[in-house]
């Protein structure tokens, strides 16, 4: 696992994930990607850029994923258990959090360790005026 740097393709690359964000109505590319550190993972035939945003809390540090791009083979648990560890140690954070509205993705990360805490729920206020 790599750090890269921006630049405006690779953000490019991160717009079916903003486009899969529960907040999608709410949040644009910069919204969503703004100060999240850009990380790519090669692994045999799998490749991924992920976008974490590291958080400070108030008895440590949480790592919010705020994306995740597979451009290869499919993610393995052990490629996501990799790769959060890789993160969360890089950015000295303790914990990691992450919404996905891909029910694989959720599963994947379940099996690499991930616990679900619940259920995100959100509605579109707009929509019911």
């Amino acid at each position: 696992m790599t750090v890269k740097p921006w630049t405006p393709d690779l953000a490019r690359a991160f717009i079916p994930s903003v486009e899969a964000n529960p907040w999608g109505p709410l949040e644009n590319l910069l919204d969503v990607l703004g100060g999240a550190f850009l990380f790519e993972f090669v692994q045999g035939g799998a490749h991924a850029l992920a976008a974490a945003r590291p958080v400070a809390c108030a008895h440590g540090r949480r790592l919010d994923v705020v994306g995740l791009v597979s451009t290869g083979e499919r993610l393995t648990a052990e490629h996501v258990r990799g790769l959060s560890l890789a993160m969360a140690a890089r950015l000295e954070c303790d914990m990691l959090a992450m919404t996905t509205m891909r029910p694989h993705l959720a599963r994947t990360c379940v099996r690499a360790g991930w616990a679900e805490t619940g259920h995100l729920l959100t509605m579109d206020a707009r929509a019911l005026q």
